[in-house]
């Protein structure tokens, strides 16, 4: 089974960025990969949050479905987590590829 291979963050792109350092594989590299990933985040938490509530407006008697801007808030640390894994996933790949 072929692997699916992350351009934001591939081996290729982090070569490309040590050998020429230039500003396209720069914004690649460390601002779309992980905004990408925060996003996916925040859809995460998002999700997960919509789904409980509708789980616990089903299930339980009298209660209002109701979605505030703490919901938002809730899912944006999803979004905070997001961008820090992605980022730190890349310096320890740019660390290992360095040391090679």
């Amino acid at each position: 089974m072929t692997e699916v291979k992350n351009i934001f963050t591939s081996n290729d792109l982090i070569s490309r960025f040590l050998k020429n350092r230039g500003s396209k594989t720069y914004l690649k590299l460390f601002i779309y990969g992980p905004l990408r990933g925060g996003f996916f985040g925040f859809a995460f938490l998002f999700t997960i949050i919509i789904f409980v509530k509708l789980f616990i407006f089903l299930l339980a008697f009298n209660v209002e479905l109701t979605f505030s801007v703490k919901d938002v808030i809730l899912a944006s640390f999803g979004l905070l987590f997001g961008i820090l894994i992605n980022l730190l996933y890349i310096v320890k790949k740019l660390y290992y590829y360095d040391e090679r």
